[in-house]
């Protein structure tokens, strides 16, 4: 089976789980609301009233649910095979251990960036439509203080350290057979990497006289350390993957 069968094969399955296309929904409707509810009666925390109190509510439930979900989706979409049990047949049916494994993380983080672009540009198509002043004031604040290539590296910078993250996250599940303990697993990938990422920032840190740190620099040194990660754990979890009795 070629890759990109196998990167169709995880897309379908991806694009067909009901109950995450509805959460995904949910969050994306829930965002609106608070934007459009906002705009028509200035909701204020120290307001009252049914509606001041709805907004206020749905905007604390859509940002702790968008927080779990940042971490859930990719965690079920990665373990689905371990969970359903269809690994070992996938596997005795001719698709190659690796290429399952590079078409896994790419149509993992196709999705993810989905879900995130239908929950975000809902809201944000409310924000330029009923808060226009807001939005053009913003923008011209925005094109004040960064340059093209500053927002160009934050995404790159961005873009790496998400895959980074969902490539760990994969070699955590693969190392533990898709199980729960998989999240404690992560976490401690994620506690090491972070103290990598400290002491490459100590020699910048050092050496600036006043104590910042140039932004270009800081998201170039960002992105090759998430490349570096991106290898390290992708090489540990292909090996895993391969030795594994499925």
């Amino acid at each position: 089976m070629k890759l990109s069968d196998i990167f169709k094969m995880e897309m379908y399955k991806n694009f067909t789980d009901k109950p995450y296309l509805i959460m995904i929904g949910i969050l994306a409707a829930a965002w609106a609301f608070v934007i459009m509810a906002d705009s028509f009666f200035s909701v204020s925390i120290f307001g009252r009233g049914i509606i001041n109190s709805m907004v206020i509510l749905t905007t604390v439930f859509a940002a702790i649910a968008t927080t779990v979900f940042v971490f859930v989706y990719p965690f079920h979409l990665l373990r689905v095979d371990y969970r359903h049990k269809v690994m070992s047949l996938m596997i005795a049916s001719g698709v190659p251990r690796v290429g399952y494994y590079f078409a896994k993380i790419g149509a993992t983080v196709i999705s993810c960036l989905i879900a995130a672009i239908v929950i975000l540009v809902v809201p944000l198509l409310n924000y330029m439509v009923f808060e226009v002043n807001d939005f053009v004031v913003f923008m011209r604040m925005f094109h004040q203080d960064f340059f093209a290539t500053d927002s160009i590296l934050f995404l790159l910078s961005s873009a790496t350290l998400f895959v980074a993250s969902v490539v760990m996250l994969s070699t955590a599940i693969i190392m533990t057979r898709g199980k729960m303990t998989a999240i404690f697993l992560f976490m401690g990938f994620f506690f090491l990497t972070s103290i990598v990422r400290a002491i490459f920032d100590v020699p910048l840190l050092w050496g600036s006289r006043m104590w910042f740190r140039d932004f270009n620099t800081m998201m170039i040194q960002s992105i090759i350390v998430s490349l570096i990660q991106m290898a390290v754990f992708a090489c540990i979890g292909i090996s895993v993957l391969r030795k594994q009795d499925l």
